[in-house]
């Protein structure tokens, strides 16, 4: 295995390392930085790989996460606002 392979190997478990981790945390705390951060994570994941299932697995995931982002920010912007009154 040449140093690019195991350079992309140790990325992509970083990187699914770290979405385990922060999706913990976004269920505890519903913070819409959170669910950025991980859709972020998961697009990273996507251009690393040209495996097409492993791309439509990184790209569904990354949309799931872009959701549940304006999901809770709508609802968080919301009850700022009405909080505030």
């Amino acid at each position: 295995m040449n140093i690019q392979e195991q350079r992309v190997g140790w990325t992509r478990d970083l990187l699914i390392s770290a979405n385990n981790q922060l999706e913990g945390i976004y269920q505890q705390q519903h913070d819409p930085c959170v669910a950025l951060l991980i859709s972020r994570n998961y697009h990273l994941l996507l251009g690393q790989y040209k495996n097409r299932n492993e791309r439509s697995e990184w790209q569904a995931k990354a949309k799931t996460w872009q959701s549940k982002y304006r999901q809770a920010r709508t609802s968080k912007l919301f009850s700022l606002f009405y909080d505030g009154i």
